[in-house]
């Protein structure tokens, strides 16, 4: 994928050389743990992402299974993304429960209409 073009996620649009990220034409600001949790699950779209790996490379560490980080800042991401009032399972970022997380390959915004 070209990195220099800014990508649809949704309603979000992401610039991976500026590291910034806009929804609705108005600046989400992300901490450097956010964009990179971001890019990760950019590098892998379509894919499922263990929170193990995404602790090793994002915190470079091995993952901890009693530590909810991971699921933290995936909720802050997504609310950055999606915006308010969209639900988990409408997110651009699926859980996949048991396994890790997994950004929606199509881009779409959950489906049809308002």
């Amino acid at each position: 994928a070209d990195r220099a073009a800014p990508v649809r996620l949704g309603l979000a649009e992401v610039d991976l050389r500026k590291r910034s990220v806009r929804r609705a034409g108005a600046e989400e600001a992300l901490s450097n743990r956010e964009f990179d949790l971001l890019d990760i699950l950019l590098r892998h779209r379509g894919e499922v992402v263990s929170r193990a790996h995404i602790m090793d490379r994002v915190w470079g560490v091995h993952y901890d299974t009693s530590t909810n980080l991971v699921d933290v800042y995936v909720r802050h991401l997504r609310g950055k993304l999606d915006g308010e009032g969209v639900a988990p399972a409408d997110s651009v970022i699926q859980t996949v429960r048991g396994r890790g997380y997994l950004l929606r390959a199509d881009g779409a915004d959950g489906g049809g209409g308002a």
